[in-house]
């Protein structure tokens, strides 16, 4: 019965944490979201890079200066990089072209490094 309360106890020492955290005002402002790519299903945006845009989106619509990074290259299964099909969804949503950047080479988000 001890480690429950313990257990409980943490959560709600985790979650105090992340309320103050959350409510303290940023003071630097980020130049660049990096949104990495998550890879197409049949072609399309898929539920997990869909989660992925639309959490930069929120950050571009909180930091409307910031320059959106899309992050994607082509794999064997896809018919065009996950960057260009980013792009596309981004567009979408009203993103001005002039705040969008390609990277379309990558392969490996823990090997490839590419020079933008």
């Amino acid at each position: 019965m001890l480690a429950i309360y313990g257990y409980v106890a943490v959560l709600i020492d985790a979650y105090l944490l992340a309320t103050v955290i959350n409510a303290l005002p940023l003071t630097i402002k980020p130049t660049k979201i990096l949104i990495l790519g998550a890879g197409l299903i049949k072609g399309g945006v898929g539920p997990v890079l869909r989660r992925r845009l639309l959490g930069g989106l929120a950050l571009y619509q909180r930091f409307p200066k910031a320059e959106l990074i899309m992050s994607g290259g082509q794999g064997d299964d896809e018919p065009e990089p996950e960057a260009v099909a980013m792009h596309r969804f981004v567009r979408q949503k009203a993103v001005p072209e002039s705040a969008i950047r390609l990277e379309t080479n990558s392969t490996n988000t823990a090997t490839k490094r590419s020079s933008m």
